[in-house]
């Protein structure tokens, strides 16, 4: 099947991912388009993004790994043994550790942060397709090199090896994959569609590519991969490489989008580089104001989001974006701001619990006692 690749920065990719959208749907507005991403949050970002394009789009499905996994698991019949529960095990590993603990492990073993700890370990070994046997295999060669930690490592391999064997009678996400890489021959019928993009990934599993090299014979697939040469997205390029031997296709490179030639894109490679060139002009791509003290710069920030909706240089709230220099004493006065003139607004990294008008008030009823309140 003529499969492709594509690389590139996310806003090159995007573009490209729009396009091949609307050419797969040109005949028929709804034909079936699968694509595979990372993450759920991914999808509803490309969703919110497709819509605001204004281009007509329908039939369009998003799976994350897990939910193609899902899917094609459907088609190879009943599940052979009972799936483990959502907590199974979590509550499994922490009975190994009170009834037998390795004994290096012995005084952190009740502790939360270890066993979760523990837990990521092993999923990372399962999703790896790395088995008890091969990890005891792997740790024994590897004793000589590190003697002061064969207590420890030798406690690990045994500990992963008594997990496995409980884990064992139930159905994980191992197996899940494993059938879904079984039916992998009638995913076509299974996901409605003969093409499928996969999007954004640039690092997988054992158990992923597993799933993907199963789907290779099966459908036509088109990778998006965010990889460009400059040295800043390297992470990526095992993955990118890998496809492209893989199915021996060619990476076609996209370039970011030409940009616009404005004084706003002139300040851009001005901004950290010593004073040089000629004046910018104010042809009206950014604007500059100096205003007096915190308050009056966020009402004038307010304004300026304002203006920015109406002018339609935005199509909406969500895409205004603030920075700020001292978040600790700006950020308070700026949601304060926004929440009086009813502007929706997101806090990267979340605003402190008792900064909130909520726990203000709470704080104020508290203290009402201690002032005798009466």
């Amino acid at each position: 099947m003529p499969h492709r690749i594509f690389a590139g920065p996310f806003e090159a990719l995007e573009a490209r991912l729009l396009t091949e959208i609307v050419e797969r749907q040109r005949g028929d507005p709804l034909a079936p388009v699968s694509v595979v991403v990372g993450s759920n949050i991914l999808a509803a970002y490309l969703k919110s993004r497709l819509a605001a394009s204004g281009r007509a789009a329908a039939n369009l499905r998003f799976y994350t790994f897990l939910d193609l996994a899902n899917r094609l698991a459907s088609g190879s019949g009943p599940q052979p043994k009972p799936p483990l529960p959502p907590l199974g095990a979590s509550w499994i590993l922490q009975g190994l550790l009170e009834d037998a603990p390795p004994r290096p492990f012995g005084e952190v073993s009740d502790l939360a942060g270890f066993r979760a700890a523990l837990l990521d370990t092993f999923r990372d070994l399962r999703d790896a397709g790395i088995s008890a046997e091969d990890f005891e295999r792997g740790v024994r060669g590897s004793l000589d090199e590190t003697p002061e930690r064969r207590e420890h490592l030798l406690g690990l391999a045994e500990l992963y090896s008594r997990f496995r064997a409980r884990t064992a009678p139930f159905s994980d996400v191992d197996d899940l994959f494993r059938r879904a890489s079984a039916a992998a021959p009638g995913a076509a019928g299974l996901v409605g569609s003969s093409f499928t993009i996969v999007y954004g990934v640039y690092d997988i599993t054992g158990q992923q590519a597993d799933l993907l090299g199963a789907l290779e014979g099966a459908l036509e697939l088109a990778y998006f991969v965010p990889h460009v040469e400059d040295g800043s997205a390297e992470f990526a390029r095992p993955f990118l490489e890998a496809r492209a031997a893989a199915l021996g296709a060619p990476i076609e490179r996209l370039g970011p989008p030409r940009a616009k030639s404005t004084s706003l894109a002139a300040l851009a490679d001005r901004l950290f580089a010593p004073a040089a060139g000629a004046p910018l002009a104010a042809d009206g791509s950014f604007t500059l104001l100096s205003v007096p003290g915190e308050a009056r710069a966020a009402i004038e920030i307010a304004r300026a989001v304002f203006e920015a909706a109406r002018d339609g240089v935005i199509a909406g709230f969500h895409e205004a974006a603030v920075f700020v220099r001292h978040p600790e004493e700006d950020v308070p006065i700026l949601a304060e701001t926004f929440r009086s003139r009813r502007i929706p607004y997101y806090v990267q990294g979340g605003s402190a619990f008792a900064d909130r008008a909520l726990s203000r008030a709470v704080l104020a009823l508290a203290a009402l006692e201690e002032e005798s309140f009466a």
